[in-house]
């Protein structure tokens, strides 16, 4: 990725995976970028202007047909030819002279291709404009400005729609999911509105609150979540890859004050860390999320060492926490007579956990987000 950093503009319109990202994202390509750009919060001003133009010049609207494209090409050439052999006071040409057709001159046809262009836009503005209603039948995405200056898109497509928000934060947008934001953001409170599921990478403001509705996030570096807040389903979840989130009921927020998002009543999110509010009984419950990842950079994780031969126990458990960042909570004392011996490379962090605490002759439970391993000693 060392190759982006001196990217411009159209360096970024033009390149290949960069393109590929923004039309047709996939899970894995959004994790790579999104990366990317929390530790590129520089570059956040050229993708932006990169995205916006790559989305206008690839709207799937109808242009030319082949038909329509070659009547105007000759149509072009009629007149561009017929002003070339038209005397001019400026310049006299000896009837022995025989003029060069445009399309001989490879000067010529470059002027001419962008001349067309030029002349061609208000026709293709036309074909534009009939079909500027509606859902486009390429991304299935509908994007209009509602009330109070907000914009509200909707994605009905199978794959994730990207969107930039002013402030430099991407929002993956699910299917069947709708996202209500104001463009550019006012005041120093951020605000959107979800119906529906997204992957939220918020962009690193300190002083800049980032509020969903229903939910308040906290001022913190380098935030990366998921939400999931479909209106039929009785519980809406908010997943934390990266950061720091923190969580409120909004019904917990005094009204018309949103610095009160630091009440004692809202639950601190760390990576792999899940909230699971139920709305039929107004109760929020912290717990891990179904599949941890391990969060460390890879420079950070070829320091740990996963092969352990007669390991005590508690440098096992402390080896995992660094690298999944999930609080593990243990007796230090009881276990670190244990020794573990096994390779650890692979598998999910629950299936390590199993392997070790049948070394160990322990168990684990899952309390309010953290690791409990209960054990009598070996």
């Amino acid at each position: 990725m060392e190759k982006y950093q001196d990217f411009t503009v159209q360096d970024w319109i033009w390149d290949d995976a960069f393109r590929a990202w923004v039309l047709t994202p996939t899970t894995e390509t959004n994790e790579i970028w999104h990366k990317w750009l929390r530790q590129n919060p520089d570059k956040w001003a050229n993708v932006r202007e990169a995205i916006a133009t790559i989305k206008a010049l690839n709207a799937d609207e109808p242009l030319l047909t082949e038909s329509e494209m070659s009547d105007f090409m000759k149509q072009m050439a009629a007149k561009l030819e017929g002003a070339t052999t038209t005397h001019s006071p400026f310049l006299d040409v000896a009837p022995s002279e025989r003029i060069r057709p445009f399309y001989r001159n490879r000067a010529l046809q470059i002027a001419a291709v962008l001349v067309v262009l030029i002349f061609a836009s208000p026709f293709f503005m036309r074909k534009i404009s009939t079909n500027t209603e509606g859902v486009s039948p390429k991304t299935d995405v509908t994007q209009k400005a509602v009330s109070e200056g907000f914009i509200e898109t909707f994605n009905n497509a199978d794959t994730p729609q990207v969107i930039t928000l002013s402030d430099g934060s991407v929002v993956t947008l699910k299917k069947d999911s709708k996202l209500r934001y104001t463009s550019p953001f006012k005041g120093q409170n951020r605000v959107v509105y979800l119906s529906g599921e997204a992957i939220f990478d918020v962009a690193k403001i300190r002083q800049f609150h980032f509020s969903l509705r229903k939910w308040a996030v906290d001022k913190v570096l380098g935030t990366s979540f998921v939400v999931k807040a479909h209106k039929i389903e009785q519980q809406v979840t908010v997943e934390v890859r990266t950061g720091k989130v923190s969580v409120f009921n909004q019904k917990d927020l005094t009204e018309g004050n949103e610095k009160t998002t630091l009440e004692p009543r809202g639950l601190v999110l760390t990576p792999n860390q899940k909230i699971v509010f139920d709305k039929q009984i107004d109760r929020m419950t912290k717990t891990l999320v179904a599949a941890p990842t391990m969060v460390l950079e890879p420079k950070e994780l070829e320091k740990l060492n996963f092969n352990f031969d007669d390991t005590p126990a508690n440098i096992v458990f402390e080896t995992l926490r660094k690298a999944y960042s999930i609080n593990i909570i243990y007796d230090e004392s009881v276990l670190k007579n244990c020794p573990v011996t096994a390779p650890l490379n692979e598998g999910t962090l629950f299936e390590k956990l199993d392997i070790i605490c049948k070394a160990i002759e322990a168990r684990f439970d899952v309390l309010d987000g953290q690791i409990v391993i209960q054990s009598k000693g070996c």
